[in-house]
Order: C-alpha cells, then structure tokens, then sequence
C-alpha cells in the first residue's frame, strides 16, 4: 500500500545556471539545501514511513508570472534531490537515474 509523505521546504531556488560570481554564496546554499531536506526526510526514513524503492516529486511552486525553463528548474532543484538521496542512503548517480524531475506549480502550495 503506497503512504505519501507530503514535505514543504520554504526554500528560495534559483537557477544555478544563470548565476554570475563568486562561489562561495552558491556554494553556502548547495550545502543549506541538502542538509536540511535530509534533515526534513529522515525522521520518516527512520520511522519506515518511506522505503527505497521510491517515487519522488518535487514541486516548485513560484509566486511569479514566469515560470523556470526545463533545465534551470532541474537545475535549481538538484540539491534538494541529492538531499533526498543521502536521507535514503542512495548514491546521488543511482538517484539521477529514478524518475523524479522537478515539476512547476504557479501559486502558493
């Protein structure tokens, strides 16, 4: 029987491929991303909640009038994903090649 697990990330993503700089802002909310989303996930790893094998849906729900093109919002969304992946204990490559692209969503979830 399939139990959802329904997590909202207040976070502000940005299309890491538009970026100009210097490194270390991106590099500072890479790290903030991936931690807290394994943080956010693992209390329903632990609990067996959720097992791997795993769907994942990732919805970026954007206030905006333009939405994220395809890559950016892939983009925008990796560390996130590879914060799922470290909470399941799956490697990051073997996460890439499950289905999960992120989807936009206009609006307030």
């Amino acid at each position: 029987m399939i139990h959802p697990v329904r997590l909202l990330l207040p976070f502000k993503t940005v299309n890491r491929l538009n970026e100009r700089g210097s490194w270390h802002r991106p590099a500072r909310r890479a790290a903030r991303e991936r931690g807290v989303t394994r943080l956010a996930v693992m209390p329903h790893v632990v609990v067996g909640a959720v097992r791997v094998p795993c769907v994942v849906v990732l919805t970026r729900c954007s206030p905006g009038s333009r939405p994220m093109d395809g890559d950016g919002l892939v983009a925008s969304c990796k560390h996130i994903r590879d914060g799922i992946a470290d909470a399941l204990g799956v490697a990051s490559s073997r996460a890439a090649d499950t289905p999960g692209e992120p989807r936009p969503l206009r609006g307030m979830p």
